[in-house]
């Protein structure tokens, strides 16, 4: 089993359907596996944590369910969103208005 595959069936069986493993790099340095935790929200897909393992696969490092809840909260509040308003229709919804 590869890791990406490892990840993936932990998060299923112990997080839910709404995230998934990413794309795993491996460190020649350290010898771990780095495998991403994405999310899928109404705003794309979000990093919310990552796992470690060792060359063996064995898990070093699992962010807590928490953590990947604050992680994707905080993503969330600080996720860009492009409207195309004029300045004063912005505003009157509580963002700042910027012109790109």
């Amino acid at each position: 089993m590869e890791a990406r595959e490892k990840v993936r069936r932990y998060l299923y069986h112990n997080v839910g359907n709404m995230v998934t493993a990413g794309r795993p790099i491996f460190d020649c340095k350290t010898h771990y596996w780095h495998v991403p935790v994405l999310c899928k929200t109404d705003r794309g897909i979000l990093v919310v944590g990552e796992f470690q393992l060792d060359k063996e696969l064995r898990f070093v490092f699992i962010p807590t369910k928490e953590e990947m809840l604050t992680i994707l909260n905080v993503q969330l509040n600080q996720t860009l969103t492009l409207v195309a308003e004029k300045p004063d229709v912005v505003q009157q919804k509580g963002l700042i208005p910027i012109t790109i």
